[in-house]
Formats: C-alpha cells, structure tokens, sequence
C-alpha cells in the first residue's frame, strides 16, 4: 500500500506525525509527501518516515504558476491531491493500493480492512455522516469528505484521476453561496461516474469534529480504541487549534473523555516534531516576485479572467495595484480587438459574389410576391350557410308555393306588370321588418 499526503512547510509538522502514526502499523507502505511550496528544504527528505518528497509543481505537467495563483494556501493543498495520486500512479508501478490522506490525520490501528476494500473496487470514499439528522452540513460541504481517498490500479480508478485532475484545475476553490466546497464536492459525482465505488460506513474511519456527536470514542480493555463499539481507524483532527480549546473545557471532557486524551496526545506529538516552528514559516507562493504580498482580491481578478491568463501566464510579475486598477485602457483596447476582431474569410470570386447577390435578390422578390396580401371583395366573402332565405340579400324563388309553406305570415305586394320585381313587407312575431326588394325569378304570379 502506497500512502501520501499534501502539505505546505506550516503543516510539515502534522505530516511527520501522520508518516509516523503509518510506519508504526504499516512498516511496508510506502509515504509519499507533495510540498506545495517552490523550492524543496534540503532538511525535509531527512525526515526517516518520509519515503519520499516531491513539489507539487513536479506533479502536474502544466503552468504550475499560472495555475496556483487563482488558489490561497488551503485551496492549493486541495488542488494537490489528484496531481499527487497521478504521480505516484505513473511512478510506483507495483503499487496497486494507492490511498491518500490529509496530513491532519492520524492512524490508530493497521488497517488491513482496507486489502479487502481495495481488491473489489475502484475508488473508496468515506461520508462525513453514517447517520440521519445533518443532511444541510452534507449540501454545504459535500457528501464524502476528501481527506479519505482511495484508488485501485484499474481501468476505473485511473479514469477518476484523470476526471478529478481535470476538474481541479480551474474548480478547486470555495466558491460563493455553498457552490462549490474546493476538491470536496466533486466527490458527490463519482458514485454516479464509476463503478465499483466503495463507500466505507464503519464508524472507525474519519472521525472527525463534524461527527463527534454521532461517535463514541472508548477503549477497550486491551486498550484498543474503538467507535461506537468497532475499531478506530483513523481519527481526523481537524482544526486542531479549536479541538484543544475545546479540551481544555470540563464539560466536553466529562462527555468524551477518551477522545480527548487522544486530542491532547496528539497536539504533544505535533510539538514534539517541531510545530511551533515550522507553523511560523510563510507560504512560498503568497507573495509576488516583487516580495509584495499577494491580496485575495488580485486572486480572484486573475481567476475570473481568462483573458489575463492568455497574456500574462505568469501572474507573480505583476502587483497588487495592476489588479486594483484593472481593467487599463491599454487592456481594455486589446481586449475590445481581442473581441471584435473580424474572422479570415477565403477569398470569393467576383463573379460567384454577384451570383450569389443575384439569387438572393431573385428570393426576396419571390418571398414578396408570396407574401404579397390579397384584397378580397365584399363579392368574394363567403356567406354563412343559413337555412332562413330571408337573411340573404338577393333570393331566387322559383315557385310561389315555396314562400307561402316556409313563411305564411309573409304579405306580398305583387306588381304583376313587373314580374321580377317586388317588394315584400315582412312581418314576423307581430314586428315589422325591414322591406327588401328582391329579384323573382318566378313564372307566374302568386295568387
């Protein structure tokens, strides 16, 4: 089993204590270090429980410097871990179990559970709860916590590497309004994305302060730690600052006694390799060239503009008052050509051109002539089929008898010298009607 971690020089400290707390049940494995730093302390591969410390520069085939400028120190520690599970995958060929975890961790107890874990599946999450009742925690900060991440030497475990790496490389940030939590919610995909991913619901694993109240810290009488009755794995301690203010408080004490008997063991081991020294050390990548300290808010001018980093691929050459006074009317010009600059087009000949001009305006005195609107003519309307004669304008009565069966009320004033002219006086339901001359074609008269 190969093991790594990422840290900056600040956190050395916690990783020497993690590569110990392996090497005691897992003398064999193998402990890779990435150091987010520029340059490598000469004294840190002296380290004994240290097999080996890379920069994480070295680890990503990329501009390294364009890249970790968008990043702060903790986000950058993020963003190291799928680089480092790539490296360590292409470089240590027998290693078929490749497991990472965060340098504030601490193993208890061998973890031989894992052989059969690693052997029946292709990439091995733990939930930051195994239990109902912090559903909202899980939406803010992710479902599995990234601190536990286990990959197997198959076709599927090497496919979410590269997946992860792929989206660190721009999304390993804490974006705003719970979008995006750094590396940890990408990890909420991978269920979905890869088969064979198995999801560790023993209490031993990660125990950490979110999950305090959901474990139970005791020893048994061999003086095995355990969780909720099975064996403690790997105890995370997170924030280790706030964990000992909180140890430091009787009633948390007389709650969880044993857990914090290993709170305060391990803030002595953490002393012992040197944390108050190390802890004081500045992060290589947070100042310009210049040596000017680099604010959040140049970060993230930088991050959000791709344009700068087509221009400028090594951001730590400018300051912050180049980003306080972006954007220049320098770089606003550029941009603005950058934007509306005209596509090469192939030449065209001058005779398909007015060919081309010709059908189109052949076309648009088609669609014209289409579109042209028709007046229709009061004669052209069609009329609504009415059974009544008498709402048409015009009526043909052939016969006398026809009207006298259909209207008997109607009287008719006949003029017999003019035998296809008349004029009716309607009168229906006791109402006089309007009077309507109307064309008889009739051959006699009505009687």
């Amino acid at each position: 089993m190969l093991i790594g971690t990422a840290v900056t020089n600040s956190h050395l400290a916690r990783a020497k204590v993690l590569a110990q707390s392996v090497k005691l049940h897992h003398p064999e494995a193998k402990f890779v270090v990435s150091l987010v730093e520029r340059a490598l302390d000469p004294d840190i591969p002296e380290f004994p429980c240290f097999d080996e410390v890379v920069l994480a520069k070295d680890t990503w085939s990329g501009n390294f410097d364009q890249l970790i400028f968008k990043y702060d120190t903790w986000e950058a520690c993020c963003f190291a871990k799928a680089p480092l599970l790539d490296y360590v995958m292409n470089k240590y060929k027998d290693e078929d179990q490749v497991l990472f975890l965060d340098s504030d961790m601490e193993v208890l107890a061998p973890l031989y559970d894992l052989d059969h874990r690693f052997k029946q599946s292709s990439v091995i999450l733990t939930p930051q709860h195994i239990y109902r009742g912090s559903e909202y925690d899980d939406f803010k900060y992710g479902v599995f916590n990234a601190g536990f991440v286990g990959v197997s030497r198959n076709e599927e475990g090497l496919s979410f590497i590269k997946w992860w790496l792929k989206r660190l490389e721009r999304h390993a940030y804490f974006g705003d309004n719970d979008t995006l939590f750094a590396e940890q919610k990408w990890l909420n995909l991978v269920p979905s994305f890869f088969d064979h991913t198995e999801i560790i619901r023993h209490p031993g694993y990660n125990v950490a302060g979110w999950n305090f109240g959901e474990r139970k810290i005791t020893r048994s009488d061999s003086g095995q730690y355990l969780s909720n009755g099975e064996p403690l794995y790997i105890l995370h301690h997170h924030s280790i600052s706030e964990l000992e203010k909180q140890i430091e408080d009787e009633s948390f004490r007389g709650e969880h006694p044993v857990l914090s008997e290993l709170i305060q063991s391990y803030a002595a081991k953490l002393d012992r390799v040197g944390r108050r020294n190390t802890g004081l050390i500045p992060w290589s990548y947070r100042f310009f060239t210049s040596g000017e300290m680099i604010l959040r808010e140049s970060r993230l001018v930088y991050r959000n503009n791709l344009y700068l980093e087509q221009k400028y691929p090594n951001p730590f050459l400018l300051s912050n008052a180049f980003f306080a006074n972006y954007p220049h009317e320098e770089h606003d010009d550029d941009e603005a050509a950058l934007r509306t600059a005209p596509r090469k087009r192939r030449p065209v000949r001058r005779a398909k051109r007015k060919a081309r001009r010709s059908k189109k305006r052949i076309s648009k005195q088609r669609l014209r002539k289409v579109k042209r609107p028709v007046k229709k003519s009061r004669s052209h309307a069609p009329h609504k089929p009415v059974n009544n004669f008498l709402t048409k304008p015009t009526l043909f009565i052939p016969q006398q008898q026809r009207v006298r069966q259909a209207h008997p009320q109607i009287l008719i004033r006949l003029n017999l010298n003019l035998s296809l002219r008349l004029a009716l006086n309607i009168q229906i339901n006791g109402r006089a009607r309007r009077s309507r001359t109307v064309k008889l074609a009739a051959k006699g008269g009505f009687q």
